[in-house]
């Protein structure tokens, strides 16, 4: 049996941590004795890792990659806090700015302080395969291991990033797997020197526990507009996922005199801004459901699930709500074809925000659409279980 590492952050709730948990209970552990490591056992999900996952001791120093500056300097963890400043400190004297430049900075962090974090004891005979989960992947490369394979779960266009950079640390990899077909080829033209190594692995999602947990309570924390749709969107309260949009769109609903409520779920730093636009956009059905550990009660009792992303990896919500048979509409980002093919079994939305509010009004009232979307989407399959073979044949190859 073979020793597997998997490397990532935390099990926040997030698609990533969740796309990781479904991983977790997939992985033949006939082939594999799975160990995982994480930055900080912190997050809704540590609950839901399986408990024959065997999960290595949390490392303060590698929790302080994750924790506030100011805190890991009054922990006097001096070389990874002033790593970290320096690295704040020069991104800010570049100009990056915004969300993309979000990304940027963990880049530039990670490059000057995870050369200085510790690696954890490899067992006798060292690591067969390691899986790097989450970007970025400096700390990972530098783990010995006989196959090395990091995970893509964004678009990298959408960032700004050192790509030259970036790339002599994914070198280190035996192979990048990229969560849907639009972001493997914005990969592949970013790192033309790795595309060989690059190869599309989709979020693995169980249908069997999908439906679990979407009928294990009946939302009543949610009431459901009594003149019209239920619209809801779920993510992280953050500019990527584009919740500004949703409100200015349920705004331009009111305004056109379209009954309807539209629900936010998720948490995140953006939350504040996001209320204080709702109510100057006036907004009035803009509803905040705040974080929830499981979304999918609220998504089954939606009329239709609404994403207004500025970019995407492969978005699990998306997947949760076609296996649920919801209507999906989505706003036109670079990997939205990924994840639905318009009028078969989803809505692609205009880019103008006129255009897609009339869109979103029109659509919601064409029942024999909403039926051919719904019969369409719980007839896909979203599972991705197909994939395993090919990643066991990565990850075992002498």
């Amino acid at each position: 049996m073979k020793n597997l590492l998997i490397v990532s952050q935390c099990m926040e709730q997030g698609g990533i941590e969740r796309s990781l948990i479904e991983l977790l209970k997939a992985l033949d552990r006939e082939r594999f004795r799975v160990l995982l490591l994480l930055f900080a056992h912190t997050g809704p999900l540590m609950a839901e890792i399986p408990e024959d996952i065997r999960l290595l001791p949390e490392n303060p120093r590698l929790r302080d990659m994750l924790l506030p500056i100011k805190t890991v300097l009054k922990r006097r963890d001096w070389s990874v806090g002033g790593a970290r400043l320096f690295a704040k400190s020069l991104h800010r004297l570049q100009g990056k700015t915004g969300d993309a430049g979000v990304y940027g900075l963990l880049e530039e962090v990670h490059y000057r302080a995870a050369r200085l974090l510790p690696l954890p004891a490899a067992p006798q005979g060292g690591w067969d395969a390691l899986l790097s989960y989450q970007w970025p992947h400096n700390y990972a490369a530098r783990i010995p291991a006989k196959r090395k394979l990091a995970f893509i779960h964004t678009d990298p266009a959408a960032q700004s990033l050192n790509f030259r950079r970036d790339a002599v640390t994914l070198s280190a990899f035996d192979g990048i797997a990229c969560v849907s077909g639009g972001a493997l080829l914005s990969f592949q033209r970013l790192y033309p020197s790795l595309a060989d190594r690059s190869f599309v692995f989709e979020n693995l999602l169980s249908r069997t526990g999908v439906w679990e947990r979407a009928e294990a309570f009946v939302p009543e924390d949610m009431p459901l507009c009594p003149d019209g749709p239920t619209l809801l969107s779920v993510g992280r309260l953050c500019y990527a996922k584009g919740f500004d949009e949703a409100i200015r769109l349920s705004a331009r609903l009111q305004a056109i005199g379209f009954a309807h409520r539209w629900y936010i779920l998720g948490g995140g730093t953006d939350a504040a801004a996001l209320r204080s636009l709702a109510q100057s956009e006036r907004a009035d059905c803009i509803r905040f459901l705040g974080e929830r550990p499981n979304a999918l009660p609220y998504m089954k009792a939606a009329d239709a699930i609404v994403q207004t992303s500025r970019y995407e990896g492969r978005c699990v919500a998306v997947m949760e709500a076609l296996t649920l048979g919801k209507p999906v509409m989505l706003s036109p980002f670079p990997t939205a074809l990924s994840h639905i093919t318009p009028g078969v079994d989803g809505v692609l939305l205009p880019a103008e925000a006129a255009a897609a509010a009339e869109c979103i009004a029109q659509r919601m009232q064409d029942k024999a659409l909403l039926l051919r979307l719904t019969v369409n989407a719980r007839a896909r399959d979203v599972s991705g279980y197909g994939q395993l073979e090919r990643l066991y044949g990565m990850l075992e190859l002498q």
